[in-house]
């Protein structure tokens, strides 16, 4: 029986799994699309997919023009390519970490241990603070690991660039938060501050 929750994807998403599949071996699936198939705690609306070499544009145009696939370019940076398929947001990313991704989801994709996507979301939430970024902190501190764990790994895969006090500050500070992405629960739904208030608790101890 597959750990992996595969009720979290839309059925867009699921047509888009064929096209994820052919860039197997250079990337991994990563971000809140892969914490919610382990978690099962929300729907997943994108696919985030990483790699450690350098992100090469012009190749993964001309592979998709290969296999027929029409895209539109949303946004691109030297580490980022964002483009859409069939109604879905698919974002390539060149993230050049030590991210063992062990885990096969169905002959598909490769995915780190959810623990390692717990450390990576904990390295990476200042960059943007999207709402659904910390109910999935929210669903993995509560369910799987106490923070202190997702600290320890954070520190072991990133080293000296991950700051806990800083981390632990973004775990009790909303205001800047983007709340624009509505947010599909798949159990029951906690409220906003029930959320907030158990972060802020984790983070002060």
């Amino acid at each position: 029986m597959s750990i992996f929750k595969k009720e979290v994807l839309s059925k867009d998403q699921l047509k888009v799994l064929p096209i994820i599949r052919k860039f197997k071996r250079s990337f991994y699936l990563a971000g809140g699309t892969a914490i919610a198939l382990y978690a099962g705690h929300r729907k997943s609306v994108d696919f985030d997919l990483f790699t450690n070499r350098t992100l090469d544009k012009k190749y993964l145009d001309n592979r998709l023009k290969q296999l027929g696939i029409k895209y539109k370019l949303a946004y691109q940076t030297k580490q980022e390519w964002t483009i859409f398929i069939k109604n879905v947001k698919v974002t390539f990313y060149n993230f050049p970490e030590n991210i063992k991704p062990d885990k096969d989801f169905e002959n598909i994709i490769k995915i780190p241990s959810l623990l390692d996507l717990a450390a990576m979301k904990a390295f990476t939430i200042g960059e943007r603070a999207k709402w659904k970024d910390y109910v999935d902190l929210y669903f993995i501190i509560k369910d799987f690991f106490p923070i202190k764990k997702i600290i320890n790994n954070a520190y072991s895969i990133f080293q000296d660039r991950f700051n806990e006090k800083l981390f632990r500050e973004q775990l009790t500070y909303f205001d800047d938060i983007n709340f624009s992405e509505p947010i599909e629960y798949l159990v029951s739904e906690p409220d906003n501050e029930t959320i907030k208030n158990f972060l802020i608790n984790a983070a002060l101890h």
